[in-house]
């Protein structure tokens, strides 16, 4: 994430507008943590990225039960029923996850990434399905939901609409903006500035991925 904020920061300075993309946006777990953890929006939500392999390693003792009528349940295996060595592996694991240092390792780096040009002075927006979020402006995170101005199909039109008018200086978007917008520099748009893609995090679908490419590298751009 700091690494992606800092390229992103340097094509901007270099005249550039940065398009940086990511496949996973951690709003599933944000939400999961807020709700086990009873965070209301407006709520610091202090946690670690430690807090997400944690929550992962736990999620592997889950199984899913799924009765005759379709319905189905979680249950959490016992240390009886993993046996002497699972319950072994799992506690060396857990302690070993607890002695990482993952400090400055943030659990949304859309946000830390956002957070990180706002704090220079660039307007961003977004291109994802994510609601929930975290605010990163002040010394703890904040948790948020994203309001419907941001996520619904018209605040996406409007995300696409400022950047390529000038208004935002950087786009972030994972597969929600894969097809279906232009982002290139086009001489229709009143910011024909050169576009850089930032790959912060590959899709793993080579045929999302390689969509995704395609947003500023597309037929009529005027710079390569």
């Amino acid at each position: 994430a700091k690494q992606a904020a800092d390229l992103a920061i340097q094509a901007i300075e270099k005249g550039e507008k940065p398009v940086i993309t990511v496949a996973n946006t951690m709003g599933a777990f944000i939400e999961d943590f807020a709700k086990e953890n009873e965070i209301k929006p407006g709520d610091p939500l202090a946690v670690d990225f430690k807090g997400v392999l944690e929550k992962y390693l736990w999620r592997s003792r889950r199984i899913t039960i799924k009765s005759p009528d379709g319905t189905k349940r979680h249950y959490v295996l016992t240390d009886e029923e993993l046996g002497p060595s699972a319950v072994a592996h799992f506690e060396r694991t857990l302690d070993m996850i607890k002695r990482l240092n993952l400090v400055d390792m943030p659990i949304s780096p859309i946000d830390y990434i956002h957070q990180k040009l706002r704090d220079r002075g660039y307007k961003t927006a977004e291109i994802t399905g994510r609601s929930q979020a975290l605010d990163y402006s002040g010394a703890i995170p904040v948790y948020r939901i994203r309001p419907a101005s941001e996520t619904s199909t018209r605040g996406k039109k409007g995300s696409i609409n400022g950047f390529n008018d000038g208004n935002i200086d950087a786009l972030i978007i994972n597969q929600s903006g894969s097809t279906g917008i232009s982002l290139h520099a086009n001489r229709p748009y009143k910011d024909t500035r050169r576009r850089a893609m930032i790959i912060a995090q590959a899709e793993k679908n080579i045929d999302t991925h390689m969509q995704i490419l395609g947003r500023i590298n597309r037929t009529g751009q005027v710079t390569e």
